[in-house]
């Protein structure tokens, strides 16, 4: 069923804002950074025209979280700040350190350990539609960089 961007958006947008109060009341924020990052670099997978994407824009509030799995997977990566001083641009060594991130994340997935519902980027349709995906990411990263 073709799902509305106008609808999609501000529900999902909600769902994230949500999973950051829930985050708040009870201390526990790394679930909803995990999902968040998981998001982030997953769709700027997809929007890349690169099938060996190695390089990733991402809030500066994720480095902990992003930092945490680098350890936990022994990836390697370099940083550097992005545009402003709100955002790192993170570059992987090489691809299999980008896949030990991307294991994590599909576990996460896996586990139902996700800390708010993925959002539809095909809008139950067979092709991505481009602007909405870009506003999805937009928006995610503004609910990280706000919360």
């Amino acid at each position: 069923m073709k799902k509305i961007p106008e609808v999609e958006k501000p529900k999902f947008f909600n769902a994230i804002y949500q999973a950051y109060c829930r985050a708040e009341s009870t201390g526990l924020v790394a679930p909803v950074n995990f999902t968040a990052l998981a998001d982030i670099i997953q769709i700027q997978i997809l929007l890349s025209q690169q099938s060996n994407l190695l390089c990733f824009e991402i809030p500066k509030r994720l480095q902990r979280t992003l930092i945490d799995i680098s350890h936990s997977t022994k990836s390697e990566y370099s940083t550097k700040f992005g545009a402003d001083s709100d955002t790192l641009i993170i570059e992987f060594e090489n691809k299999s350190s980008l896949d030990n991130v991307i294991q994590i994340f599909e576990m996460i997935r896996t586990q139902n350990k996700r800390a708010y519902d993925a959002p539809d980027l095909y809008l139950g349709e067979a092709e991505l539609n481009l602007d909405y995906v870009r506003d999805v990411l937009r928006g995610i990263i503004l609910q990280v960089e706000t919360a």
